[in-house]
């Protein structure tokens, strides 16, 4: 179906926090964007593309393996991120804005901080940009807006062999659909495991009542 009234104050509600926040993170230093000549090489898009997978995984080990599952597994916890899955099987693109504040905070904050401190650590605090390349940031919201997009072959690692392997919108499609499981973004097992990608996509296709072929 389409978006509902409160859908799109949540999507206007995400989207101004999210802006002020990238706003004051770009006034204190920590976000960053060059456009001189000579920027666009090999080696600046591979910084970009490592932050934004650092980011992935830092929020998935750090947030939402204990955060996440802590709001599935405790009723207090629960009423917190409640709002974000009264999104079920009707998910798409914007119900990825389809969440409290609170929620927001918790779940996405800590990531770019840990991201920003590793960097300081690693580098004696004389790095040349301690900080997140403004573009990560793209990469990562797109990502998280590809995760709920009712399109099962949406690409969200920006990279052809990660995105033939890990099927990330299979698995927050279920999670949403059956409000349990999947806890972490990204299905690191889906690498290593063509079977648990198999088993998952054939899960995805009997709650769906779809018939998608992935490999």
């Amino acid at each position: 179906g389409g978006l509902s009234r409160i859908d799109w104050y949540y999507i206007f509600q995400t989207a101004s926090v999210s802006q002020i926040a990238l706003f004051l993170q770009g006034i204190f230093g920590i976000l960053y964007y060059e456009n001189r000549a000579g920027f666009w090489n090999w080696s600046k898009w591979l910084e970009i593309y490592l932050q934004f997978y650092a980011m992935l995984i830092l929020r998935d080990l750090f947030y939402l393996a204990p955060f996440h599952s802590l709001m599935h597994s405790a009723p207090r916890w629960y009423r917190l991120h409640k709002e974000h899955h009264k999104v079920m099987k009707n998910a798409q693109s914007l119900h990825a804005f389809h969440i409290n504040i609170l929620d927001l905070v918790l779940e996405n904050v800590g990531a770019p901080i840990l991201l920003v401190l590793g960097q300081c650590i690693m580098s004696d605090w004389k790095q040349e940009h301690v900080g997140i390349n403004i573009f990560a940031v793209v990469l990562l919201t797109g990502h998280d807006i590809a995760l709920h997009s009712i399109d099962p072959y949406s690409a969200m690692y920006f990279c052809p062999v990660l995105d033939h392997f890990m099927k990330g919108n299979i698995c927050h499609q279920l999670h949403h659909a059956l409000n349990n499981d999947y806890i972490m973004f990204v299905p690191y097992g889906h690498l290593w495991s063509s079977r648990r990608r198999r088993k998952d996509v054939d899960r995805y296709n009997t709650v769906f009542e779809t018939d998608f072929f992935m490999r």
